[in-house]
C-alpha cells in the first residue's frame, strides 16, 4: 500500500511540474503574427514559375519551360532560290516555327512557315542574303524563345551575254552565239525535257558565226544530264536525243549548191570546267573533227570555248 502511494505522489508531482512550464515559457512572436494573420507562413511569396508563352507574333521572348532548338544549319540548294535548314530538338517538342527575311530583319517582320520534322526546305529565295530563326512550338499556348540568326550569303548571277569561240578550218572565231540571239536573248535549251519523269534530258549551246543562213557555220553541242557536272566526255555525231548518255555534237555549214554543205561529226571532245546553278553558268571547251561531203576531207575545230547562261526555266 505504501508503494502505491509513493507512485500516486510521483505522477502528481510530474503533472505540476508540466502545467508550470507551459504557462511560464514565452511564445514565439513569429507564431502569434501567423495566428493574427489568419494562417501560418508556409514561405509562398505568390510568384509565378516559368517566363510566360511566346506573344504568338514572332517577337515574343519565349517560355523557359519549351526548349529552344540547338545547332541550327542553313545552305542554299543547288538550286540557288531554295535554302534547306536544320536543326537538333532537345525536348520533347513535335513542331517548329522558321522565321526568315532578308538579312538583318526585325523577329516580327519576317515569313513564318511550321514544319513537323527538324528538317524544311525555303522556296521562292532571291539572290539576297538572307536570316533564319527556329522556335519549338511545345503547345498551342506554349513557345521556346528564338534560336538564330544562321546566314546565308548573297549571290551574283552572271549576266554576261553568251559566247562561244573557235577556230574552224583555220579561221577564228571570237563572238558566235545562238541563231538570233540577239532577238531571242536564250543562251540554252533543255531539249526532251516534256518527257516522263526519269527520261533523258538534254542542254542544247549553239554558237552560230552570223545570223546569215546561207553562210553562217553553226556548232551544236547537246549535253546529257548525267554529264552537267565538270568533266571531260566524249563527243559524237548527233543521233538520238531521247535517251543515250553520251554528248553528242552536229554541225550546220554554209550552203554549197543551195544547200548547207552535208558533213558528219567523226570524232571530239567536250570538257565542262564550271556547271553553276548559283550563278546559273557553264562553261567549258571542245574540238571536233568533222567529214565534209563536198571535198570528202576531215576538218578541224580547234580551241573552242563557251560561256553561257543556264537560263532556261528548267533551272528555275
Amino acid at each position: 500500500m505504501k508503494k502505491i502511494k509513493l507512485f500516486t505522489f510521483l505522477i502528481g508531482l510530474f503533472a505540476l511540474t508540466i502545467l508550470y512550464s507551459c504557462d511560464t515559457e514565452p511564445i514565439d512572436p513569429a507564431v502569434l503574427q501567423s495566428i493574427d494573420n489568419g494562417s501560418e507562413d508556409t514561405g509562398d511569396t505568390g510568384g509565378t514559375t516559368g517566363g510566360g508563352s511566346s506573344t504568338g507574333d514572332g517577337s515574343g521572348s519565349g517560355s523557359s519551360t519549351c526548349e529552344s532548338p540547338i545547332n541550327l544549319s542553313a545552305e542554299r540548294n543547288a538550286i540557288p532560290t531554295k535554302a534547306e535548314i536544320s536543326w537538333q530538338p532537345i525536348g520533347n517538342e513535335a513542331t517548329w516555327e522558321i522565321q526568315y527575311g532578308v538579312t538583318g530583319f526585325s523577329l516580327g517582320t519576317g515569313t513564318i512557315i511550321s514544319e513537323n520534322y527538324f528538317t524544311a526546305i525555303i522556296n521562292g529565295l532571291t539572290s539576297s542574303g538572307y536570316d533564319f530563326y527556329v522556335r519549338s512550338n511545345c503547345s498551342a499556348t506554349e513557345n521556346s524563345s528564338w534560336t538564330g540568326p544562321i546566314s546565308i550569303p548573297a549571290y551574283a548571277i552572271d549576266n554576261s551575254p553568251a559566247l562561244m569561240t573557235a577556230n574552224i578550218d583555220g579561221t577564228q572565231y571570237d563572238h558566235m552565239q545562238p541563231y538570233l540571239y540577239s532577238y531571242t536573248n536564250n543562251d540554252v535549251i533543255v531539249e526532251n525535257d516534256g518527257a516522263p519523269v526519269g527520261d533523258m534530258r538534254y542542254l542544247k549551246i549553239q554558237g552560230d558565226t552570223s545570223d546569215v543562213l546561207e553562210s553562217l557555220f553553226e556548232i551544236n553541242l547537246h549535253i546529257p544530264e548525267d554529264k552537267w557536272t565538270p568533266g571531260t566526255y566524249d563527243l559524237f555525231e548527233t543521233f538520238d536525243l531521247s535517251g543515250p548518255s553520251y554528248c553528242q555534237a552536229n554541225l550546220v555549214l554554209p550552203y554549197v549548191g543551195g544547200f548547207p554543205d552535208g558533213q558528219v561529226v567523226s570524232t571530239g571532245s567536250i570538257t565542262i570546267t564550271e556547271f553553276n546553278l548559283t550563278t546559273r553558268r557553264i562553261k567549258g571547251t571542245f574540238s571536233i573533227t568533222y567529214h565534209k561531203s563536198s571535198t570528202n576531207l576531215d576538218y578541224q575545230i580547234t580551241n573552242g570555248t563557251f560561256n553561257y547562261a543556264l537560263d532556261d526555266s528548267y533551272f528555275d
